[in-house]
């Protein structure tokens, strides 16, 4: 069989939509005959995917086979881009770091000046540059937070539903949680 083309693609879409239309409609199972014959219907719903995909595949994995020949050649220089902007800006946020540092030690130095009674304008001349200096630089502020989760409340905690199913499968047991099952059909 020779491999489809992309002009093909809507041979392949009416193919697909010719097997989809095959398939018999739902009906409500009410016995084992329409128990099995639902069972059938799962068969080949899942045999006409698997074609599907395999269709799909046939025109698509080329392309993105093409696509990724393509990028190789640029990720080494996209990894050098990426460490040269984090360098620089690693340098710039311990720049802005020590200028901050310096503003807040300039701030407490005004504050004591002023309570000795040193004028305003004397008080304040070494924070005017410190804080003439930040605003030059182009910031923004972005909120982030550091956790201690040994003090983190319990209404912020994430169970991990897998680790928990895992342990309890085991023979584990954990209080507030319940393993049960769920029958589902499949096919065979």
């Amino acid at each position: 069989m020779s491999e489809p083309s992309i002009t093909d693609s809507k041979a392949l879409v009416e193919k697909a939509q010719k097997a989809v239309d095959s398939i018999s409609p739902v009906v409500k199972i009410t016995s084992q005959p329409t128990y099995h014959d639902a069972q059938e219907s799962l068969l080949e719903i899942k045999k006409i995917g698997k074609n599907i995909k395999a269709w799909k595949d046939s025109v698509i994995k080329p392309i993105q086979e093409g696509i990724k020949n393509f990028k190789m050649p640029f990720i080494p220089i996209e990894e050098q881009l990426e460490t040269r902007e984090k360098d620089i800006k690693d340098e710039q946020k311990k720049y802005l770091t020590k200028l901050e540092a310096e503003r807040v030690k300039r701030e407490k130095e005004t504050e004591e000046k002023l309570k000795q009674g040193v004028s305003m304008n004397e008080a304040t001349k070494g924070l005017h540059s410190t804080t003439d200096r930040l605003k030059e630089l182009h910031t923004r502020k972005i909120p982030k937070v550091r956790i201690d989760e040994k003090k983190l409340p319990k209404e912020y905690w994430i169970p991990d539903e897998s680790r928990i199913k895992t342990f309890l499968l085991d023979g584990g047991k954990i209080e507030g949680v319940e393993l049960y099952y769920e029958l589902i059909p499949v096919g065979r």
